[in-house]
């Protein structure tokens, strides 16, 4: 019985041994779907900064030009991963559209600090709002995509 003991508790350690340093050395790059994931949530985040930045312009607030709105870098996809996964291009489309409409917000932030106006003009903000709304549908369409992909 106590040789049963040492080979139980030598097979033990080594079998926790390879399962942590195989789960301390787990390769650490993000799968393609957690990659477009985060990148919907960080736009979704730009978007709601971009939207609450706007709709205190819209009411009246004087907002500092301090305040930016950075607008993450479109999703680039290999030729590869299009190929393997195909429901990731159409992901990658409308949520790099919904950059697009996030960078013109952002611009139009931008142009405006520029210019120095006491009050910003109200088709500037409509502008702004109307790419903020565009911008929301395609981060919908895009999180609705990835959801089903998901499944």
């Amino acid at each position: 019985m106590s040789r049963k003991w040492p080979s139980f508790l030598t097979l033990f350690l080594f079998l926790t041994g390879t399962f942590a340093c195989s789960f301390f050395n787990s390769d650490p790059k993000p799968t393609l779907r957690d990659r477009l994931g985060g990148q919907i949530n960080q736009a979704q985040q730009v978007e709601q900064q971009a939207a609450d930045l706007w709709d205190r312009v819209l009411f009246g607030e004087t907002v500092n030009c301090g305040e930016s709105i950075t607008v993450p870098e479109p999703f680039f996809l290999t030729v590869k991963e299009a190929e393997e996964n195909p429901p990731s291009v159409a992901i990658r489309d409308s949520l790099n559209n919904a950059l697009g409409e996030l960078t013109h917000a952002a611009d139009l932030w931008e142009q405006e600090c520029q210019l120095d106006r006491a009050v910003v003009p109200l088709e500037v903000v409509r502008e702004a709002e109307d790419a903020l709304q565009s911008a929301r549908d395609l981060l919908n369409q895009s999180v609705s995509a990835w959801t089903v992909w998901q499944a």
